[in-house]
């Protein structure tokens, strides 16, 4: 029996810890600890109209083994006193208040829906106390949402046991299954259950999550004036916020990685229980990096040396963008290729060297990209490499280099050095939590050289292939 275990076996769970309360500044909060006194807390912010009791004891339990975990109501919410507030910012001053009460001077927040929407709030604008943040099945500021009509929607399956159930997981039978086993988990606890006080909570909460995501947020502050490391996590299918959000997160925060579970709607959180425990786990456990190491990488310039034979090295800080999928791996690198433009390399270098004029040359390249205006150059199987010389089976390891010739031709224009950097290299690794698809943005390259120019094509480039990477993952 490992420590885990015992842990496990020995400590409290969501359904037997005693509710706990704390007031101050006018509220009286209920809550409930769970998990080791030491560590880094786990801050649970709700969903809408979700109480302590809504939240998944199997996410909960798996994560309180080895931290502590705190799953609170937020003012006005289940037994907490005070009014339930009608905006985001007022719900992320009661939670920090909350925070405030309990000492606590570092947390990681966790926030699911609504919950996410106060999680990005405090994140940007309390940073100093916040480690690490997970954003489940939520949007940001300007983001695109569909509370009533899914809500409506839910509440006219008057055959479903639990309006959860259409609200939370789609119509497959894999969901519908997953979905009755996470309501059976809710209502284990029975006594000392937290309350619903109806719409006293739920009218308030729908006119914030409505209005954060109709107030418009063009330049992304907020999540711009996030720093923190961030796991963005959605389902596939989620109707009431779609998954566009999350990529829409993802492409904005600083130091993000996103997930995106299959099958999956506004509760992929609680279908995929165990895989997303193990994610957040491997996120949260990763050695941190503070806001103020990755404000310095933005604002570092390139370090250069010069000897006396004139050698120069620079130092480039490179920013990773990585998606993990829980796709399978060939469905991924079927993705991929299918979406590049695959010539005959030998033909193509062929047919372009003898060329007599640009616009010969340019012909030659279009026809040869795909649908996403790239080609494949070239491909190779790393992970065949390390069969070979392991003589067993390892993990499968694809690396890809793909570019655009054109837009490599416009980057050099201004930026000489550029030509070192593209065409780019896309890694295809599978791991244990899932399937990586990795690429050093080429903005991060250009960042110090000082040219408007090279870096409106870097990041142009940089959307096409994160685009594409986005729908080979999802």
């Amino acid at each position: 029996m490992t420590q885990r275990d015992i842990a496990k076996k020995d400590a409290a769970t969501l359904e037997t810890a005693p509710t706990l309360y704390i007031e101050g500044n006018g509220i009286r909060f209920a809550y409930r600890r769970l998990g080791p006194a030491i560590g880094t807390p786990l801050i649970l912010l709700q969903h809408f109209s979700g109480n302590i009791d809504a939240w998944d004891p199997a996410v909960v339990n798996a994560l309180a083994t080895d931290r502590p975990v705190i799953a609170f109501d937020n003012a006005g919410v289940g037994r907490s006193t005070g009014q339930t507030p009608d905006n985001v910012e007022a719900m992320a001053r009661d939670a920090i208040n909350f925070i405030d009460l309990l000492g606590l001077s570092e947390v990681d927040l966790l926030g699911f829906s609504l919950g996410g929407c106060v999680a990005q709030q405090i994140a940007a604008e309390h940073g100093q106390i916040v480690r690490k943040l997970i954003l489940v099945g939520t949007a940001p500021k300007g983001g695109e949402e569909h509370l009533l009509a899914v809500l409506q929607d839910a509440f006219s399956k008057t055959d479903a046991p639990d309006p959860r159930l259409p609200l939370f997981f789609t119509s497959s039978p894999a969901s519908q299954a997953s979905g009755l086993a996470f309501l059976k988990r809710a209502k284990v606890r029975q006594d000392d259950r937290d309350t619903d006080n109806g719409s006293a909570v739920t009218d308030p909460q729908a006119k914030a999550l409505i209005t954060w995501c109709a107030t418009p947020d063009p330049e992304h502050a907020t999540l711009r004036a996030i720093r923190q490391p961030t796991l963005v996590v959605s389902g596939s299918d989620d109707t009431m916020l779609p998954a566009s959000n999350a990529y829409a997160m993802f492409r904005e925060l600083s130091n993000a990685k996103l997930v995106l579970y299959p099958d999956s709607g506004h509760g992929a959180l609680f279908q995929h229980h165990e895989m997303f425990v193990g994610h957040v786990r491997t996120f949260l456990d990763a050695q941190p990096a503070t806001a103020a190491h990755f404000d310095a990488i933005r604002r570092t310039p390139s370090a250069r040396i010069a000897t006396e034979d004139k050698l120069t090295i620079a130092k480039v800080e490179v920013e990773r963008f990585t998606l993990t999928s829980s796709k399978p791996f060939d469905a991924v690198v079927a993705a991929f290729k299918s979406a590049v433009g695959q010539p005959d390399t030998v033909e193509f270098f062929k047919e372009t060297r003898a060329t007599n004029s640009f616009t010969d040359l340019e012909r030659i390249v279009k026809r040869s990209l795909g649908r996403t205006d790239l080609m494949l150059f070239a491909q190779f199987d790393l992970g065949d490499i390390l069969r070979r010389e392991a003589e067993s089976g390892t993990s499968r390891i694809m690396r890809f280099v793909v570019g655009n010739p054109l837009i490599m031709k416009e980057m050099v224009k201004h930026v000489p050095d550029a030509g070192s950097y593209a065409p780019v290299t896309v890694l295809v690794d599978e791991r244990a939590d899932g399937v990586h698809v990795s690429y050093d943005k080429m903005e991060s390259y250009l960042m110090n050289y000082g040219s408007p120019e090279a870096l409106a094509v870097a990041r142009a480039l940089d959307a096409k292939i994160t685009t594409l990477l986005h729908e080979c993952a999802s």
